[in-house]
């Protein structure tokens, strides 16, 4: 009686060890991922002070494409279908400019568009406009409505891959520099001026990203495990981009 009483104690003491471990690795990952959430605008701030202290002296061009064209660069493969202008919207602007007149049903045509040609897959979707606006013969570099049904998608498949967390702070970070420093070119066609309609539109693609998910992968996303892999995607999506 004994023996089998020092052995479950033996076991009874490795079970209470690994429960503690494990309440331990929890809490420490509750804390990274706080730290994740609440820290991340904060690093942006300083990221943006920085940065135009030192573009005061360099000029940004070289200097934002070095620190932002990892955010949003072209990241995803899919379809690259034709698409043409929406029915009963206005044409593409020419590729000689001005930039186009916001149209919301345009942008909104653009995107239903797309998904259906993709069968609502969101990174297809994506690709598809992306490759359209960037498409060298420049019929589409100045088509406003399509650069920002792009940015729709685009924040929609981000939302799927990495999170509403990590989305939210990308496309502050984001716009902030577009408002300022500048953002660098993502193809040959230029870069689009920011406008309270394209962050309406980022903002609404994280939203409708999470609202066509299921239960369980929001709670999934929202986790402390969950928000520490979508910031390690980004990461390695931004390393990805930089050493290649």
């Amino acid at each position: 009686m004994s023996f089998l009483s020092s052995v479950s104690g033996a076991i009874g003491n490795v079970v209470d060890g690994a429960v503690h471990g494990a309440e331990d690795l929890a809490n420490g990952a509750v804390d990274v991922a706080n730290d994740v959430v609440h820290d991340a605008p904060k690093v942006a701030d300083a990221g943006f002070d920085m940065l135009g202290h030192a573009t005061a002296a360099a000029g940004t061009s070289g200097l934002a494409t070095a620190v932002l064209g990892p955010v949003f660069g072209p990241l995803a493969g899919g379809a690259t279908l034709a698409l043409g202008s929406p029915s009963g919207s206005a044409q593409p602007a020419p590729a000689n400019g001005p930039w186009a007149a916001e149209n919301e049903d345009q942008i909104k045509g653009y995107i239903a568009q797309a998904m259906n040609n993709n069968h609502g897959d969101v990174a297809k979707a994506f690709a598809q406009l992306r490759d359209l606006r960037q498409d060298p013969s420049g019929a589409h570099y100045y088509d406003t409505n399509l650069a920002i049904a792009a940015d729709y998608l685009r924040a929609r498949w981000d939302t799927q891959r990495e999170g509403p967390a990590v989305e939210y702070t990308k496309i502050d970070a984001y716009l902030a520099a577009k408002r300022t420093v500048g953002v660098p070119k993502e193809g040959p066609g230029p870069v689009s001026p920011y406008s309270d309609l394209e962050a309406k539109y980022m903002y609404q693609g994280v939203k409708d990203q999470v609202n066509n998910q299921s239960f369980w992968q929001n709670a999934w996303q929202a986790s402390p495990p969950g928000l520490i892999v979508g910031a390690g995607r980004e990461a390695l999506s931004e390393l990805g981009s930089l050493l290649g």
